[in-house]
């Protein structure tokens, strides 16, 4: 709101326009990204303010396990190669040199040779979460393909 005599005063429309966000420092920011689920802190990466914090966070959660519910077998394929890319990109690109948490949990319905190409990049992504010294990890496979489940806490 404008006065006539020129000055400006702070209205509460004002307070609604501005954004408080990006004025928190990083380690807040850092914080709050940490909170979310990994697909979700990587698209922050479209937020200006937040550029590439999201490659400093100290918790990595890969719950992809909800993904390839309901689909069909050539569908839950192409779902298991775009998660196994995903996971690939984000520890790639991860720039902190220790994590505090590396979960880990995926479902899988995909075919026999789906899943000997997963083994491989598994077995990368869980030595990602040992050389960053992760305090706590987590690590848990489901295979539907013969109604086995396994699960690994280190």
């Amino acid at each position: 709101m404008i006065l006539r005599s020129g000055k400006r005063i702070r209205s509460s429309e004002d307070d609604l326009e501005r954004d408080r966000l990006s004025e928190l420092p990083d380690d807040i920011i850092l914080q709050m990204i940490s909170c979310m689920p990994i697909i979700d802190a990587v698209r922050t990466v479209l937020l200006r303010r937040f550029g590439n914090l999201w490659t400093l966070v100290p918790t990595l959660k890969f719950d992809m396990s909800a993904l390839s519910a309901n689909l069909s077998q050539q569908e839950s394929d192409h779902m298991g190669r775009r998660v196994s890319c995903f996971i690939r990109n984000v520890l790639m690109l991860h720039q902190n040199l220790s994590i505090d948490r590396f979960h880990l949990l995926i479902k899988s319905d995909s075919s026999y040779e789906t899943y000997k190409a997963a083994a491989a990049d598994i077995t990368k992504w869980l030595s990602f979460g040992f050389d960053r010294q992760a305090e706590e990890s987590m690590q848990q496979y489901e295979r539907l393909l013969h109604g086995t489940e396994s699960e690994i806490n280190v």
